[in-house]
């Protein structure tokens, strides 16, 4: 074969190739072009789950605690159709001034919601609180669950000051925000820990360390959860040198071009 016609082949080869494989990447890159001119978060991204995600958020919450995809579904229909939870707490990002293109989307922190509702936990602790999206997921769920006999409490940690500012004066009635460092709370802490939430320093070191100082302060039938396992195997090895079950679910953000975080869990074997 000529040379040129060789090398003009290949040539268009390597174009198809890479349009073929460009073609996985269109709607992150047109999200990239949205997101940037827009006025939004530069960081603690806010997006809604995709539909495929939210149906495999569902089996996996029903597999994982041995629930039926019934209740898990009315556990989601209820902080995905709270209206007043939502313009409450849009109200409250507009005071805080966040971005105004900002819209107080749960992402995977619904499924901690589900999983508040399912475990019915007397003591909530959460590491990382920053502005407090996710302890108002929690702490709705908590509401939920006094109403029906089940009450319990939620503590954060944070070392920023000003951490915990979307939180209203009602969510603090359910619990409280300690500006410290999280071990030194769980230490001193006098109450079993049913439901633990590794939200901090993203570090797999400062999670190594976090995970060895609350296990001797989980109840029996203890729920611990990692912001961090998308990018960090922690609590999955932790998990296996303590005796636990460890399980994962990866996000899919609808319209946005993170790639999503995902829910680390830890469970004590049956």
């Amino acid at each position: 074969m000529n040379t040129i016609i060789y090398k003009r082949l290949k040539f268009f080869k390597v174009i198809l190739r890479t349009r073929y494989a460009f073609s996985y990447y269109k709607k992150p890159l047109k999200s990239i072009l949205k997101w940037a001119v827009a006025d939004t978060e530069n960081h603690n991204f806010l997006y809604p789950l995709t539909s495929l995600n939210m149906q495999y958020l569902l089996h996996f919450l029903s597999n994982t605690f041995g629930v039926s995809n019934a209740t898990v579904q009315v556990y989601l229909d209820e902080i995905l159709s709270d209206e007043i939870l939502t313009k409450n707490l849009l109200k409250r990002m507009r005071l805080n001034r966040s971005p105004k293109d900002t819209f107080p989307y749960f992402g995977r922190r619904i499924g901690w919601y589900v999983i508040v509702r399912i475990l019915k936990p007397k003591v909530i602790f959460e590491s990382g609180v920053f502005e407090g999206l996710g302890a108002i997921a929690l702490i709705s769920a908590l509401k939920q669950n006094t109403i029906e006999g089940f009450p319990g409490n939620y503590i954060g940690t944070d070392i920023a000051l000003g951490s915990g500012g979307l939180l209203s004066n009602q969510d603090l009635e359910f619990g409280k925000i300690i500006i410290n460092d999280t071990s030194v709370v769980i230490n001193e802490l006098n109450e079993e820990i049913d439901l633990f939430i590794s939200d901090g320093d993203h570090s797999s070191e400062f999670e190594w360390n976090e995970l060895n100082a609350v296990i001797n302060k989980l109840s029996k039938k203890s729920c611990v959860l990692s912001d961090n396992s998308h990018t960090s195997g922690v609590l999955a090895e932790w998990s296996v040198r303590n005796g636990r079950k460890f399980y994962f679910f990866k996000e899919e953000p609808e319209g946005h071009w993170y790639p999503g975080a995902g829910i680390g869990i830890s469970l004590e074997e049956d």
